[in-house]
């Protein structure tokens, strides 16, 4: 979610327009909240190994735009971890600075100038998050370098146990909360892990001469796809490394007869990259006959390398 400065755009219900000397904010309907990833940074952020990294948590918002004000400092958020409202500066400092523990959004609503600054030399003057006692407890550490990491393991057969360990560390944080910029790299970082597991787990089952178990195969890569779905809602650009997921998952449902998400994940394929038209053509019409003829008869079935 972006503040968006120029034109004051004409937005009809379910948003409501607030107006302000400050210029408007558009702000979301009755009873409905956004629900965003405060990223927070403090002075010298490190983990206890010394990584480098920042803070995330769950907040939610009523302001959808706030286009024009140029002088707001944050946006007001609720932040169940914490019980409390604060200001957010989403787009210049990340701080953030926490209400006292009796304001509501109708405080808020009421006076969006004054609750969209930190206030810092107010008599009343809201709390760096920083100094609240327990604070850190509401937040998840995510290191920098996760992406780094995710390469160097993916780099390595061997590496299968730091993998599942990856997996087991920051998959629930990364679960917990909504895509935004910060966490690209974190996110793009779990589907390399993702699809690392799934290539390990086809090398496996041909090292033992035995048939790829698809199913198991599948499920890793369809824990990629609600990753996906995210950049697609938020008008991101995905990474290339999300470009063949839909593919191989198209590859592995139609060998185990299983057409209609077949075509499915072809169709997600093609509108996710327009440049494979031709090649989306030739999976068609193969998929086409692989059902006709039946998936087990088919002398075209795809394993191997090109899969990998």
């Amino acid at each position: 979610m972006d503040m968006i400065s120029g034109n004051v755009p004409c937005v009809s219900d379910p948003y409501r327009n607030v107006d302000t000397d400050y210029g408007r904010f558009i702000l979301t309907g009755a009873g409905t909240l956004l629900r965003v990833t405060v990223i927070v940074t403090r002075d010298n952020v490190c983990d206890m190994s010394g990584r480098a990294g920042f803070y995330c948590a769950t907040g939610y918002t009523s302001i959808v735009e706030a286009p024009g004000c140029a002088d707001i400092e944050g946006i007001p958020v609720w932040l169940p971890g914490l019980g409390r409202y604060g200001c957010w500066g989403r787009d210049s400092s990340l701080e953030l600075h926490l209400y006292p523990a009796n304001v509501t959004w109708q405080h808020i609503e009421s006076d969006l100038e004054y609750y969209t600054s930190f206030q810092e030399s107010d008599s009343c003057c809201f709390s760096n998050v920083w100094k609240v006692d327990s604070s850190e407890r509401a937040f998840d550490f995510v290191p920098d370098d996760l992406l780094m990491e995710a390469e160097a393991i993916t780099a390595a057969e061997e590496n299968e146990q730091m993998a599942s360990g990856f997996i087991d560390t920051y998959e629930p944080i990364l679960q917990r909360h909504v895509l935004c910029a910060e966490l690209d790299d974190s996110f793009t970082a779990l589907v390399l892990i993702y699809k690392f597991k799934a290539q390990l787990c086809l090398i496996r089952c041909k090292a033992y001469s035995r048939e790829a178990r698809a199913e198991e195969i599948v499920g890793w890569y369809e824990r990629c796809v609600p990753i996906i779905d995210q950049y697609q809602a938020n008008e991101m650009v995905p990474n290339p490394v999300f470009a063949d997921v839909f593919l191989l998952l198209s590859f592995w449902y139609s060998d185990a007869e299983r057409f209609e998400e077949a075509f499915r994940y072809a169709e997600r394929w093609l509108a996710y990259d327009p440049s494979v038209t031709d090649a989306y053509d030739e999976l068609y019409r193969m998929l086409l006959i692989k059902r006709q003829l039946g998936a087990e008869n088919f002398d075209g079935k795809l394993h191997g390398s090109s899969r990998e």
